[in-house]
């Protein structure tokens, strides 16, 4: 369940990266209304916040089998995502 929830959360941050691009968004295997919500929203998000949460999200996917906690596996990397939320907003 942790993992399926690490990947959907990049494929989401991937989706809103997507949509940073007028051409690219018609990609997006999502109903019109939805392609709409994400292009609103992804004007919102940088493109630097996304690199580096889809970072984040990158390397804990890979590293969560390894993980002998899971739990306190994704917990962290939802600090690390915090975290670069927190460092953005401060400047």
């Amino acid at each position: 369940a942790g993992h399926n929830f690490l990947v959907g959360l990049c494929e989401h941050l991937r989706d809103w990266l997507v949509c940073k691009d007028p051409i690219p968004i018609q990609l997006l295997e999502v109903g019109a209304s939805i392609r709409e919500k994400y292009k609103t929203q992804a004007q919102k998000i940088s493109v630097d916040f996304l690199y580096s949460a889809l970072e984040i999200g990158s390397r804990s996917d890979i590293n969560y089998k390894a993980s002998k906690n899971k739990r306190l596996h994704i917990e962290l990397a939802l600090l690390h995502f915090c975290n670069i939320i927190k460092k953005k907003m401060t400047y």
